[in-house]
């Protein structure tokens, strides 16, 4: 995790370490990253575990029995995320818009948790192309192989969508997980950073240079606690569309 904001850091890793009460593990923070690339690349060289997960320092994991979920998911898959698409036709995922969108992200509102979801492919989605970067888990020597281009990403926009469209070019199994509880604590947004990333990533990458979808293929649903949201996560996973009519 790059994080230069203490507070933000310690709740980040108070949740994953209640997430994974029986799962041995260490938290690598690089409080002093440049890039998230560029972060990323000393994080994992330091990192001793098998399985290596890169996470924003905003995260909070809600499902009890997280490293179960994980690592089942896991066994089907090279990488893997919470939210992405099969297709890759512009500089953010969700450019691809729906039917393309996969996954499920939960965020906090004003009286709990708001669980947004994007497909019926449940509880995993497979042949995704690219990812949101806010959780990737994967094999250490998978991040080692395709590495993070801290040159091409020199800022903290660009790098997930770069890192997941090269690991689809080059054969892994992509897949997003819709039931592993993850909240983001940030929207993110399309600033004049992330603009600042778009001309490289589609000088890399031609095919990202494509028009955005106008079909966002969003839904999301309220809940009041944490409780609540991990149910209707779980629920989604077995109902798929029954679950937000």
């Amino acid at each position: 995790t790059c994080s230069n904001d203490d507070t933000q850091f310690a709740a980040m890793a108070a949740s994953y370490d209640r997430a994974l009460p029986d799962w041995p593990h260490d938290i690598v923070r690089i409080a002093d990253a440049t890039s998230l690339a560029e972060g990323y690349t000393r994080g994992v060289a330091v990192a001793t575990g098998e399985i290596v997960i890169f996470s924003h320092d905003d995260v909070e994991i809600l499902a009890a029995d997280f490293g179960h979920r994980l690592s089942r998911r896991l066994a089907e898959c090279d990488v893997l995320g919470v939210a992405g698409a099969t297709r890759a036709t512009g500089p953010a995922w969700p450019f691809a818009g729906w039917p393309f969108l996969h996954g499920s992200v939960i965020y906090p509102d004003e009286t709990g948790y708001r669980v947004a979801v994007y497909s019926r492919n449940v509880p995993l989605a497979r042949g995704i192309r690219v990812m949101d970067g806010v959780f990737l888990a994967m094999r250490r020597e998978v991040a080692l192989r395709i590495g993070w281009d801290a040159e091409a990403c020199d800022g903290f926009h660009g790098y997930d969508v770069d890192f997941t469209l090269r690991a689809a070019q080059a054969g892994l199994r992509l897949a997003v997980a819709s039931d592993l509880g993850v909240v983001h604590r940030s929207y993110g947004s399309f600033d004049t950073r992330w603009e600042a990333t778009v001309s490289k990533l589609v000088a890399r990458h031609p095919e990202l240079n494509g028009e955005r979808s106008k079909e966002t293929g969003f839904v999301a649903r309220s809940v009041p606690d944490a409780a609540h949201a991990m149910a209707l996560v779980d629920n989604w996973a077995r109902m798929g569309k029954a679950s937000f009519p």
